[in-house]
């Protein structure tokens, strides 16, 4: 499992940011889905897109590289595409990927409540 850390400056993040929540405020959702399990059930790999529709077709898009940048992690290179790492156990996984971007909106100061992004009208899981 070949990882990496991305590197891109603040400005390039929340940029990124600002264009994502606008696409999630117009009706965009985040589809966040568990790819895998350690054996312990302790660690996972899990992917957010991002689904929207541009005005012709249903866009979506992978956010696992903004987010590895966002919160300074390592990113996961897999097929079909790339992945975060979780671990941790009595939570709902789903859940909390979802409102963890919304705690990063909000220290980005982008939103005031993170329950903006963490919540089910927002987020799907897949």
């Amino acid at each position: 499992m070949e990882t990496f850390k991305p590197n891109e400056s603040p400005a390039w993040v929340k940029e990124r940011a600002e264009r994502y929540l606008e696409k999630i405020r117009n009706g965009g959702k985040l589809l966040v889905s568990i790819t895998h399990t350690s054996a312990s059930n302790m660690s996972y790999r899990y992917t957010v897109r991002l689904a929207y529709w541009d005005g012709e077709s249903v866009q979506v898009e992978n956010l696992a590289y903004w987010l590895g940048c966002l919160w300074g992690e390592r990113v996961v290179k897999s097929w079909p595409g790339l992945e975060l790492r979780g671990n941790g156990c009595g939570t709902d996984r789903y859940f909390l990927a979802a409102y963890d971007i919304g705690q990063s909106l909000k220290s980005l100061g982008l939103i005031s409540d993170p329950y903006e992004i963490g919540t089910r009208k927002v987020y799907q899981e897949c």
